[in-house]
């Protein structure tokens, strides 16, 4: 067991799966996940939080946010004791579907939470999402419940329970391009009462960002109302606990000018709305309105008018007085603090000043606030510690008196720079790699970084190389070995406008071309290149756009740096639109390949992609000027790639001839440009989508990689061989990895090696939160390919839970196993045991399991001997089959 923790340290630091078959190499290897290696270790943090909400269940406070940990925003949580202790360190998802979700609302029923969220998962408009979190931070709503998904975006809710239910409301786009207010009632077992939802408020002009309470009789809803034709009227009304809406109009209230969203809470006998507007400077107005929806405080009053902007007030109640805070720029515009101030229920303001929660460096914004019995805790955005963005708290007393004047981290597991769409190219003795690169830029704006890795694995630029950091977005790099010197190529947004740059690196790493190459910048789109080389010339193509439509161009690059041809050769520029070129060269001539948009040869009606090649000389001569229809009778091919093995080429692509999902298909084509597969060969028909293939020979056979879904979650890496005759000889997986795996890329070395690349989550990089996409490399052949070839455990959510983490008496564990692993190894028993930090066996809690696939233990701490564990780090490991995970716990005494 010794020799087997020293892995599973690096694994549970790393949040990966274990392999209870490593070697010693296996082990040696930081960052090993079954062979493969991470090309780049650093970490800069970028801003990936957002909109925090809270509640309280009458023992702890539970947390939510947007948070953007992968490619997408998602829901997660953390509770907070009414000590200020972060219950959950490593924070709850609560919703990590598709596509981005935004906006969480939360509210405590007496049993569970419920939150609500505006969900993209339709990828067409946002509509209204929830789910149910029990106390234990138990997400009860693992697949969410759908509140509404009706025609148009359905944006910005909020929530309260009622007695029995509760009330969902949001802006709603169903009926015309203006927001209405609806709403809908969900009931203690997530149930949705109201599937059409309930008209609020469908006045005239906009309905926007409503808030809702709750008085023990009825809803109050109020919103910022835009039906006068004035900025910012607050209006409201009064929904029942039967659904249904006391004035389907709306009652005027405030004349608020609010700028900023409302909020709402009830105190036992009216209401209390506060709002952030006024008629020339943003400020802090308030008024109390009585459960019949009429204003007590007809103008509202002024609760803070400190210097510079102040602006959205989160409000809550104690018994005694409300409790507001909001985001102020007293100390400087574009300098946002959070401050408070209580308001008696007669509607005076007790802190006239306001009570600073957070002045710390750097902004803190968007605060919510909530009441615990004894205290409030209000929560914010913080930006103190750069712009990563973590989640900041502080408790306040009744009499105003900040308690944690510091502030409370409540989560600061940040959102890494990512990196996507890798290239490789080898020169003989290593291999480089390329990729675009996040760490210089806003979010979604990349730059091209390289690193050159030897045969080992050894990655021998560890700071990596900056190919290109020119102004604006630098992206999809291809790669090629020329001679003496790797040359790259990518789009190159620096122009304002999309161009092909390139450059010269040498085999010591060295940029020669530090500005860049000016490969194509006419007007319009130039993208996605691709290169191939010979010893005297490189050729680049692309997709160019310069004639509207799209069409295919290229340029031969001689090993000087110099484009031979200024204006580019028209490879392709037919009627149709062509996309994605690929290139490959036989030792006379290049082959590029494409996909172009044209009428569908199988569904006369409709219109699809085919794929097509032409034939160009080492002087530019286009010599297929029509075209080569290598795959023209199916309904959708895209993505085609190109690899020569000597004799012939096998071109591969993504094709829907089931007319449903994609699938990896080829075809070999002789020099000549004589298709010898006309009808192309299956090279993976598994279920679900297939897509972006790549294709290298290795002396012997070919390997196509892709990207795939075929369980339906997350994107993997998979694999096949293909000889030379266009027989498939074996399909295997790639990677066995949680999160996605995407743009997979090869180059093949010395003695058939193949370096496989791909962009592949990796939430810790060196014992630091990064939840980002980075490149990843593994060698080909691997010997686990051979050693579990049945296995195929690929993208499915974490089996372990373990909270509090870290745990002072006890620690409770949760875990489910995937219905994909139990139908895999049906009989196997699954296994959990504690470990500590030097693999030393410290408690084997199997037999507290209520059954073997889905159960939830509480360990005292106490060891197989009956002993108080010490202080310090341990490790949980589940088993069931061929399926392991580790989790980090530490021990407080």
């Amino acid at each position: 067991m010794l020799n087997y923790l020293p892995f599973l340290v690096i694994s549970a630091l790393s949040n990966t799966m274990l392999d209870a078959h490593d070697t010693a190499q296996q082990r040696t290897c930081s960052f090993s996940r079954y062979y493969e290696f991470l090309i780049d270790t650093h970490v800069v943090y970028l801003d990936s939080l957002q909109s925090p909400s809270i509640a309280f269940d009458g023992t702890n406070y539970l947390l939510v946010w947007a948070d953007f940990r992968g490619a997408s925003w998602d829901i997660y949580g953390a509770r907070v004791n009414q000590q200020g202790f972060v219950v959950d360190t490593t924070s709850i998802a609560i919703c990590t579907d598709t596509n981005k979700q935004l906006s969480p609302t939360v509210s405590f029923d007496g049993t569970n939470y419920f939150i609500a969220w505006q969900d993209w998962r339709s990828d067409t408009s946002c509509d209204i999402y929830g789910a149910r979190v029990s106390q234990s931070g138990r997400v009860l709503d693992s697949m969410s419940i759908a509140i509404s998904t009706a025609f148009g975006k359905q944006m910005t809710p909020s929530v309260v329970f009622g007695e029995t239910n509760y009330l969902v409301v949001w802006r709603d786009y169903r009926s015309d391009v203006y927001g209405d207010i609806y709403g809908a009632r969900i009931n203690l077992d997530g149930t949705l009462l109201d599937t059409l939802g309930i008209a609020i408020c469908i006045a005239p002009w906009d309905q926007e960002n409503p808030a809702v309470a709750f008085d023990g009789l009825n809803y109050m809803v109020i919103w910022q109302d835009w039906r006068t034709g004035c900025r910012g009227l607050i209006y409201g009304g009064l929904v029942t606990q039967t659904g249904s809406v006391l004035d389907t109009t709306g009652t005027f209230i405030f004349n608020a000018h609010a700028w900023y969203p409302p909020s709402i809470v009830f105190d036992g006998t009216n209401y209390f709305v506060a709002w952030g507007g006024g008629h020339e400077f943003h400020d802090i107005y308030g008024g109390r309105v009585n459960p019949q929806c009429v204003a007590l405080d007809t103008m509202g009053f002024p609760i803070s008018t400190a210097f510079g902007y102040q602006f959205n007030p989160s409000v809550s109640f104690d018994g005694t007085n409300y409790l507001v805070t909001w985001e102020d720029q007293r100390n400087g515009y574009y300098i946002s603090d959070v401050y408070g101030a209580r308001v008696n229920q007669q509607g005076s303001v007790l802190d006239t000043l306001g009570i600073p929660f957070s002045t710390a460096a750097g902004n803190q914004i968007s605060p919510s606030i909530a009441f615990d019995g004894s205290n409030y805790l209000a929560i914010w955005k913080d930006l103190r510690n750069g712009p990563i963005g973590d989640i900041y708290a502080t408790r306040v007393n009744q009499q105003g008196i900040v308690i944690d004047t510091t502030g409370i981290v409540v989560f600061s597991d940040p959102y890494d720079y990512a990196q996507y769409h890798p290239a490789v190219a080898f020169d003989g003795t290593n291999y480089f790699a390329v990729w675009e690169d996040e760490r210089n830029k806003p979010m979604f704006n990349y730059d091209i970084y390289g690193a050159r890795i030897d045969s080992a694995g050894v990655i021998l630029d560890s700071a990596c190389i900056p190919i290109s950091i020119a102004l604006n977005n630098q992206s999809h790099a291809a790669a090629a070995f020329s001679e003496s010197n790797y040359i790259v190529a990518w789009t190159d947004c620096r122009n304002n406008s999309f161009d092909i740059y390139g450059a010269r690196i040498s085999t010591s790493g060295v940029v020669l071309d530090s500005f860049g190459i000016a490969l194509s910048t006419y007007s319009n789109y130039q993208t996605l290149p691709s290169i191939a080389s010979r010893e005297a010339n490189s050729f680049v193509v692309w997709q160019d756009e310069r004639n509207i439509s799209a069409d295919i161009y290229g340029t031969r690059v001689d090993t000087a740096g110099i484009v031979l041809d200024s204006t580019g050769i028209p490879i392709s520029t037919t009627l149709d639109n062509e996309f994605s070129p690929s290139i490959a060269f036989d030792g006379s001539n290049y082959l590029v390949v494409w996909q172009v948009y044209e009428g569908c040869q199988v569904y006369e009606s409709c219109l699809g992609y085919n794929v097509y090649g032409a034939r160009i000389d080492t002087s530019g001569i286009v010599l297929d000027t029509a075209g080569i229809g290598i795959s023209i009778a199916r309904f959708d091919q895209r993505n085609p790639t190109i690899a020569f093995d000597g004799v012939n080429y096998l071109v591969v692509w993504q094709d829907m001839c089931n007319s449903v999902n994609y699938d990896i298909y080829g075809a070999r084509v002789d020099t000549s440009g004589v298709v010898l597969d006309t009808l192309a060969i299956p090279i993976t028909t598994a279920a679900n989508n297939q897509e972006f293939p790549a294709v290298c020979f290795d002396g012997s056979n070919y390997l196509v990689v892709w990207q795939d879904h075929r369980y339906g979650s997350s994107w993997q890496i998979y694999g096949a061989r293909v000889s030379p005759f266009g027989v498939v000889l074996e399909e295997f997986p790639i990677t066995y990895q949680f999160g996605n795996q995407i743009s997979p890329a090869l180059a093949c070395g010395y003695n058939g090696q193949i370096l496989i690349m791909w962009s592949g989550w990796i939430d810790f990089i060196n014992g630091h939160p990064a939840n980002t996409m980075r490149i990843w490399g593994k060698f080909y052949p691997f010997t686990s390919i051979k050693e579990r070839p049945g296995y195929q455990v690929l993208d499915i959510e974490y089996a372990l839970e373990v909270y509090p983490n870290p745990f002072h008496e006890s620690l409770n564990l949760k875990f489910q196993i995937p219905n994909l692993i139990q139908t895999i190894h049906p009989t196997s028993q699954t296994t959990i045991k504690i470990y500590d930090a030097t693999g030393r066996l410290v408690k084997d809690l199997t037999g507290l399991m209520v059954n073997s696939t889905e159960s939830q233990i509480t360990w005292d701490g106490i060891d197989y001997l009956g002993r108080k564990i010490p202080e310090g780090v341990y490790f949980v490991h589940i088993k069931h089959g061929d399926y392991q995970e580790a989790k980090k716990i530490i021990s407080l005494r």
